[in-house]
């Protein structure tokens, strides 16, 4: 799953997938309005995480700090 979310300094991407182990994972990318986008940036924990949407949260929370260094 992959979705993005419109920032007031650009637009940041996060993406789930499950890995082998039937843990979840998430990856994250932000572009800024005047730039180019960050390569994908993994949020994850060694044990996986047990759900998509707590992946998905971790992804959102690391990928608006990505966004608040940006500024």
């Amino acid at each position: 799953m992959i979705s993005s979310l419109d920032l007031p300094n650009g637009t940041l991407e996060v993406r789930t997938a499950r890995r082998n182990d039937r843990r979840w994972f998430s990856e994250y990318r932000f572009t800024p309005n005047n730039g180019r986008a960050t390569g994908w940036a993994e949020a994850a924990i060694p044990e996986g995480f047990v759900s998509s949407g707590i992946a998905f949260s971790a992804g959102v929370l690391l990928g608006q700090q990505c966004a608040e260094l940006a500024r």
